[in-house]
């Protein structure tokens, strides 16, 4: 018995192994042709075959005849898509062998033209609706592509949505065609629901912060024609406040008067912060800073931050409180700020204590502020003094000795009241690395105290660009400053201009891109200031951004810039971009280096001339953040 049953086994193997076609039909090769369509149309549809895009191996001809009629319908739609409302497709599939041939035979006829829009109300209103696309501010341009029919459709609901139809839907979009003609009518189909208008404001997910304190950020009066632009920014304007992981406004059913509440869901995030960074430049060395800060201190959106800052020439603790006006809207801050500058023009022990009240325009784009600042500084410099005692200003071109003077350093206080007011425009989205938007400033801060004088400064920022993941930015910035009223010499060194370093002029070390005492080889610092940097960005992968850049200009002694006696330097740079922005490292060499020399007489025994002053070779910069 197991005899015959192996005997019958083997038979039934060598039958089926002789049977035509059985090996063939193991991995049946398709080849699809598309026929009937210009080239760049044909490479455009064909990934919509499935058979083209091969996804899977077929040993039979039935699955191979479903998916070419299923891909017949998919390519037969992508062309209604486009206009193409007649068009024909026709699969044919044929068998050579192991290979099967699946060919679309396509007539894709006229391309359709629209002639016509209508609008079909679903439901009756007794406000008064569009009926007509120009109404509402579209002027389509006949396309019959479902782009266009889409982009139409969103721009419908746009207008709508602002009308106070908060509930408006569009049903259903058909094309009515005249096959004769070519032509077809876009109707669409709509549902407005009534008119809304602003009810309550409920809000819900709330920990700490007050509702009423949210209900604070509307644009909008309950009662006021309900529209979505202005809930889309009511949105925004709570997520700009940092105090939240989720924002979420909707409008709610309308009642039968249609008045209709406005639900806001909200989940808090941590409101305390702790943190830092690190930087290090050539010219200063290693920096660091740390923050410590509560966005929400008396449950209304009140920052109030902590932040020490500490490289080599600058040490700084300041503690600030931040104080939000939505209904302004604005805001306003109290600070105090403990500084110790040791830097190679001077050194200083400043205290400043002040407040200030800012107030935004123009979807917040613009912002305008005024305040009042205190400040007393204890600065010690090397300035030159005539036998007389009298503390005079050397220019460039001379030296101390050559006036009759000696120097030696000269301890001042320097205490005033100032009044800095300031018209910001910032467009800008992202700070660390923006994308799009330009920002421009003008800041004008009078002084009165020990030394009455003005200080002035307008800058710009902006960037082209193009591309995307492997685009290019040509980025620009420009900073001008001057001080009327006082002549350099009699202008605290803390508040006079200094250029150079990675946020100034790179390739010159901190501060040294200023006027320089020829004889000491101090820096004097200025009472104007020039810079303009200009940058050329290119992506070579999605992360890895290479950079060259010029700097260009300087701070000058006279009050008003002169550009006869400008700095330049050039450099390169890489930047790497992480989720939190770009890591930056800059390399800059100065293009007219500087160096000032003077006989030796005196110092030693050697007769050469001494090197008082010399800009160092090259300046290495690294930080987080684009430099502008």
């Amino acid at each position: 018995m197991i005899l015959y049953r192996l005997t019958l086994l083997a038979l039934v193997f060598v039958l089926a192994s002789a049977l035509p076609g059985a090996a063939s039909a193991q991995g049946l090769e398709v080849k699809v042709t598309i026929e009937g369509l210009e080239k760049a149309l044909q490479k455009e549809l064909r990934p919509l075959s499935s058979l083209a895009r091969k996804p899977e191996s077929f040993s039979a001809l039935a699955p191979i005849r479903r998916a070419a009629n299923a891909d017949a319908e998919a390519l037969r739609a992508a062309l209604q898509s486009k206009g193409y409302y007649a068009a024909l497709v026709e699969p044919t599939v044929d068998r050579e062998g192991s290979v099967v041939n699946v060919t679309f035979r396509i007539e894709p006829g006229k391309r359709f033209r629209i002639t016509g829009y209508e609008i079909d109300y679903l439901d009756e209103q007794p406000a008064e609706r569009i009926e007509t696309l120009e109404e509402a501010g579209i002027s389509p341009d006949g396309s019959p592509t479902g782009e266009a029919l889409q982009e139409i459709e969103a721009r419908l609901l746009d207008h709508y949505w602002d009308a106070g139809f908060l509930g408006a839907e569009i049903r259903h979009r058909e094309v009515l065609s005249d096959f004769s003609e070519g032509t077809g009518v876009a109707r669409f189909r709509v549902r407005t629901g009534p008119k809304a208008s602003y009810g309550e404001i409920r809000v819900e997910g709330l920990e700490r912060t007050d509702p009423d304190f949210i209900r604070q950020f509307r644009t909008f009066e309950t009662g006021e024609t309900a529209q979505r632009s202005e809930l889309d920014t009511f949105r925004e304007r709570l997520i700009e406040t940092s105090l939240f992981n989720e924002v979420d406004v909707q409008p709610q059913l309308p009642a039968e008067d249609g008045t209709t509440d406005i639900l806001v869901r909200l989940r808090e995030r941590p409101h305390r912060t702790l943190g830092g960074g690190v930087s290090y430049a050539t010219d200063v060395g290693p920096g660091a800073n740390a923050f410590w800060e509560n966005r929400n201190l008396l449950r209304r959106g009140e920052t109030l931050r902590a932040e020490i800052i500490a490289s080599a020439p600058v040490q700084e603790g300041s503690l600030s409180f931040r104080k939000r006006r939505p209904r302004l809207p604005g805001y306003y801050t109290f600070a105090t700020v403990l500084r110790n500058e040791d830097t190679d023009a001077f050194n200083a022990q400043t205290v400043e204590v002040g407040g200030a009240l800012a107030k935004l325009w123009m979807d917040r784009n613009l912002t305008t502020e005024g305040g009042v600042r205190l400040q007393y500084s204890d600065i010690t410099e090397k300035d030159c003094i005539l036998p007389s005692g009298v503390p005079i200003d050397v220019g460039e071109e001379q030296t101390c000795e050559g006036r009759g003077g000696t120097r030696r350093g000269r301890q001042r206080t320097f205490q005033a009241v100032s009044v800095p007011m300031s018209v910001l425009w910032n467009s800008q989205k992202e700070p660390l690395d923006p994308q799009d938007g330009w920002a421009a400033g003008l800041v004008v801060t009078p002084f009165f105290g020990t030394v009455d004088f003005q200080r002035i400064t307008l800058s710009y920022t902006d960037r082209v660009f193009w591309g995307r993941r492997d685009g290019g930015t040509l980025a620009g910035r420009m900073k001008i400053g001057a001080i009327y009223g006082a002549g350099r010499g009699s202008i605290p060194a803390t508040e006079r201009f200094y250029a150079g370093g990675g946020g100034s002029l790179r390739g010159f070390a901190f501060q040294e891109a200023s006027p320089i005492d020829r004889l000491t080889g101090e820096i004097l610092g200025g009472a104007s200031l020039g810079e303009f940097n200009i940058e050329l960005r290119q992506h070579v992968t999605e992360a890895i951004e290479l950079a060259v850049f010029s700097d260009i200009g300087g701070a000058f002694e006279d009050n008003t810039p002169s550009f006869d006696q400008v700095l330049v330097g050039a450099g390169v740079g890489v930047r790497y971009h992480t989720a939190i922005g770009p890591v930056r490292v800059d390399v800059a060499v100065p293009v007219n280096r500087r160096r000032f020399t003077i006989a030796d007489t005196i110092r030693d025994e050697n007769t050469d001339p001494d090197v008082v002053f010399e800009d160092s070779a090259f300046e290495i910069y690294i930080g987080l953040g684009q430099p502008f």
